[in-house]
């Protein structure tokens, strides 16, 4: 579970800063936020209780800004507030004035979100609007998001997930209201946030664990029971909820990950995983030496030499995504050579916005 505690801090300091911001905010909202902070920073134990009235309080700030304002001058606002905090934490932030957005003008507010911060506020705002209005409103996003060129059909497909439930039942009926509109990656795209909503759980609220993992299954048990349609999706989405499953330091965890992809016997199937896995690094760390060192890990790339090809053009891919990491993105592909090197670049490059694909599949796209 992600802490808020000190993004928190961070936003009340940003805000400080900003002397336009206090004079439009409701005092006593700023003094609420405030003391809710306070409280939470030195109180001895965190508690989740406290990780949800912090989340809150942060939506709540936002919401109230939207209201004051125009969600579009308090968008530009929010996003010059988290210039400087890691992607990971702006991914984060992104989502909960998503959140806020939504309830403060409905729909209307599709067309304020972004790409920046890896398009949290577009995953979070469509998510809730398709758990509010179900499928009524599905054709509307789906045309917005492909005719815009954001990444935003991830978000529909969180939102559907939630809206059919969480049993393995609504998880094929979500995925088949997904075929229906047609998802714009296979890897990704509307299957991806359906598969990632089914295993995070990230729509039910922020006190909550993601799927309960069977320790005596494979990693791939619930991707060899998809239909075949979806399954590049499957495999590719299913290490980030193995990484969130396990224990032990940021190493411990991605060779005990990459190790359990590498028992999937279908080459494009375990290509998938490596990608899915590697695409969560910058998540971990975002020291571009430490990112890399976790794809040259000898032992795996002894075990299968295309290890450390997938894993360093997935994070180059991942980087290259997000608007604020993408000038260090390429700096992975440096240690490649040849066509390897081709794959990883192009992959960030000319991807056009969606997820790597296997070494072995790659045709050389603009080439």
């Amino acid at each position: 579970m992600m802490n808020f505690v000190n993004i928190q801090k961070r936003h009340l300091l940003e805000v400080a800063k900003n002397k336009k911001i206090i004079i439009k905010l409701s005092l006593g909202l700023v003094w609420s936020i405030f003391l809710v902070t306070l409280y939470i920073l030195f109180s001895p134990v965190e508690k989740d209780d406290q990780i949800v009235e912090t989340n809150q309080s942060f939506e709540a700030f936002w919401f109230e800004y939207i209201k004051q304002n125009t969600p579009e001058v308090a968008y530009q606002t929010f996003k010059q507030s988290y210039e400087k905090v890691l992607p990971t934490e702006q991914h984060l932030v992104a989502h909960l004035f998503g959140g806020a957005l939504f309830r403060a003008v409905g729909i209307s507010g599709l067309s304020v979100c972004d790409m920046h911060y890896s398009s949290g506020c577009f995953h979070e705002f469509l998510g809730r609007a398709l758990l509010e209005h179900g499928e009524s409103i599905l054709a509307e996003v789906d045309r917005y998001c492909k005719e815009s060129n954001f990444d935003c059909q991830h978000g529909i497909g969180h939102g559907l997930l939630a809206y059919q439930g969480y049993e393995y039942k609504d998880l094929l009926k979500a995925l088949d209201m997904c075929k229906s509109i047609g998802t714009v990656d296979v890897r990704d795209g509307c299957y991806g946030g359906i598969f990632m909503e089914y295993n995070m759980h990230t729509m039910i609220g922020p006190d909550v664990s993601v799927r309960v993992q069977d320790k005596n299954l494979p990693l791939d048990d619930l991707c060899i029971q998809i239909p075949d349609y979806a399954s590049h999706a499957c495999y590719f989405w299913i290490a980030q909820w193995f990484l969130a499953s396990q224990n032990g330091s940021v190493f411990e965890k991605f060779n005990h990950v990459a190790k359990q992809c590498q028992v999937i016997k279908n080459e494009i199937d375990r290509l998938n995983c490596y990608s899915g896995m590697a695409n969560d690094i910058p998540t971990f760390t975002d020291d571009i030496v430490a990112m890399g060192n976790l794809c040259d890990i000898s032992e795996l790339a002894e075990f299968d030499p295309l290890y450390p090809i997938q894993c360093r053009s997935a994070v180059a891919s991942s980087l290259f995504m997000n608007i604020e990491t993408r000038p260090i993105a390429l700096q992975l592909c440096s240690k490649l050579t040849d066509e390897a090197h081709d794959f990883c670049k192009a992959n960030a490059v000319e991807g056009d916005g969606r997820r790597i694909v296997p070494y072995t599949q790659w045709t050389g796209f603009m080439n």
